[in-house]
C-alpha cells in the first residue's frame, strides 16, 4: 500500500506456505494488499479477491558497528486485516511481537 511497485519477494500466483515481506525501516507502520484467486486482466491489472493487511510497530534502532552502521529491530507488533464484505483472511495470529530476525516465523494468517 502506498507504493508504486510490487513487492517482489513472493512469487505471483505461487502455492507457498511461508512468505517473507518487508516492514518499513522509516515508519510505525506497514500496509500489504494480498490478492486471493488473483487474475491478469488484459489491461495488465490484477484482480480477484483483494485483503489489506495492516501492520503497526515501534521501531529499536540498534548500532551495529561502524562500518554496518544501525539495523531496524521490531517490536509490540501487531496485525488485523481490513475488513470488507468478502474476507479471505479469517484470522491473524502474532507469534512473536518483538522481531530481531528474520529466521523464525512472527506472524501466521489463516485463510
Amino acid at each position: 500500500v502506498g507504493q508504486t511497485i510490487t513487492v517482489n519477494t513472493v512469487t505471483d500466483r505461487s502455492n507457498l506456505s511461508t512468505i517473507s515481506i518487508p516492514l518499513k525501516t522509516d515508519e510505525d507502520s506497514t500496509s500489504f494488499i494480498l490478492i486471493n484467486s488473483s487474475v491478469s486482466e488484459d489491461d495488465g491489472a490484477e484482480t480477484g479477491n483483494l485483503d489489506t493487511i495492516n501492520f503497526s510497530y515501534s521501531r529499536i534502532e540498534d548500532f551495529l558497528s561502524r562500518g554496518c552502521g544501525f539495523i531496524v529491530n521490531y517490536d509490540e507488533l501487531t496485525a488485523n486485516v481490513t475488513a470488507d464484505t468478502d474476507n479471505w483472511i479469517q484470522d491473524i495470529e502474532i507469534t512473536q511481537s518483538l522481531v530481531t530476525n528474520s529466521d523464525s516465523t512472527h506472524v501466521k494468517i489463516f485463510h
